[in-house]
């Protein structure tokens, strides 16, 4: 089952909000994914901040550790700060 089949809202969200809940299908697994409810159900009513305390504040965030921060830090703001940009090689697209 893919992430659009089991959570079909998530194509209204913008991308970067859709890159990590496709991040943590990856790293969780769909089940796994799916046990986060009240993280997914702050997600899909787009209360990001809730969401966004709801990964911070996971087991998962305890075995992931930065990536979690840098995760839900994307999903409050929607879009990956310039710090982590430039940290991951992403930063310069203009020049693409």
């Amino acid at each position: 089952m893919g992430l659009t089949n089991a959570l079909p809202w998530v194509l209204t969200l913008d991308e970067w909000r859709q890159a990590v809940l496709l991040d943590m299908a990856f790293n969780l697994g769909i089940n796994g994914l799916l046990a986060f409810k009240k993280t997914l159900g702050y997600v899909e009513n787009g209360r990001f901040g809730n969401a966004s305390e709801g990964m911070i504040h996971s087991k998962w965030a305890t075995q992931v550790k930065r990536r979690a921060g840098v995760l839900s830090d994307i999903m409050l703001n929607g879009k990956m700060n310039n710090h982590y940009m430039l940290e991951y090689g992403l930063g310069g697209w203009e020049h693409y």
